[in-house]
């Protein structure tokens, strides 16, 4: 396997199981890249970090993930074409950016007086 680090927004709000043998795991997707020409990555993560995606982890987050990538080929149902999914067994996941800091980032009026240069009279 290859170790990969991403930074991405989270396409929906993470899973949180339990395993039949007791080990928790979280499954969420990181968008990578521009809106219509993303990459996606499927990421699972496991005990401790899994409980941390579940408390800090919401759809549209800005996050970090570092791990084990792998890939599976495969034939679309839908219109019969190849296809590859993108998979990464995440060992470390930063928290960069939450939805609502984007939000409220993008709503922030600047402080032109602030901004302005000072003249002496």
């Amino acid at each position: 396997m290859k170790t990969i680090a991403i930074i991405g927004r989270v396409t929906a709000d993470p899973t949180y199981k339990k395993a039949e043998n007791d080990t928790i795991y979280s499954t969420f997707t990181v968008a990578v890249g521009k809106e219509g020409e993303a990459e996606f990555f499927n990421c699972v993560a496991f005990n401790e970090t899994a409980t941390n995606v579940k408390k800090c982890v919401n759809k549209g987050d800005r996050i970090g993930v570092v791990g084990d990538l792998s890939s599976n080929a495969y034939i679309s149902k839908k219109d019969n074409s190849p296809k590859v999914s993108l998979n990464v067994k995440v060992d470390k996941v930063e928290f960069i950016e939450t939805k609502n800091e984007k939000i409220e980032k993008s709503m922030q009026k600047p402080n032109i007086e602030n901004d302005l240069p000072k003249f002496d009279d």
